[in-house]
């Protein structure tokens, strides 16, 4: 049971390293748009429409899809003046008792971000600006996101009660 436990955990680790690794492509991508808005407004005086929408699309994008790998590879904030001390076992034991909490503010993203995107799907939002980009795209990265951090999570407890019990995963 314990193998195809760790079969699992393996598979959602490797989803979220793939989609980690692809989400990063996109801050080369961003550097780029920003330079470029910097230069054609400051040298050329000529600010664009819509590189400020872009950037933050792309930004909440790497953030969404890169929450599951970031919390694969811990690197979410801890407080770690008292969980730091802790033993690998007192760790994992934390993390379960806080696992809840989690489950509790994914869940409710993962479920209120799919009825947000699912609303702009369905009515082909754009914005209301005057570049008036498509929305329904960047908003279907909000449940698949959560999706994401949501199994990563999964995965994580999982372990954790491994290592609870066996004292190593």
């Amino acid at each position: 049971m314990i193998h195809i436990i760790k079969k699992v955990i393996g598979g959602i680790d490797a989803l979220n390293d793939r989609t980690g690794k692809i989400a990063s492509f996109l801050m080369p991508l961003l550097i780029i748009f920003e330079t470029y808005e910097v230069i054609s407004r400051y040298m050329f005086g000529h600010p664009t429409i819509w590189i400020t929408e872009l950037s933050a699309m792309i930004f909440g994008t790497f953030i969404l899809l890169g929450g599951g790998y970031t919390l694969r590879h811990g690197a979410h904030a801890n407080m770690d003046i008292l969980y730091g001390t802790l033993p690998k076992r007192g760790k994992a034991l934390m993390d379960l008792i806080t696992f809840f909490l989690f489950l509790a503010f994914v869940g409710i993203l993962f479920w209120q971000g799919g009825q947000m995107a699912w609303r702009s799907v369905a009515m082909l939002e754009h914005d209301s600006t005057e570049w008036a980009p498509p929305l329904y795209y960047f908003k279907m990265t909000l449940p698949i996101g959560a999706g994401l951090l949501l199994l990563q999570g999964l995965a994580k407890f999982l372990k954790d009660l491994i290592i609870l019990v066996k004292g190593e995963f």
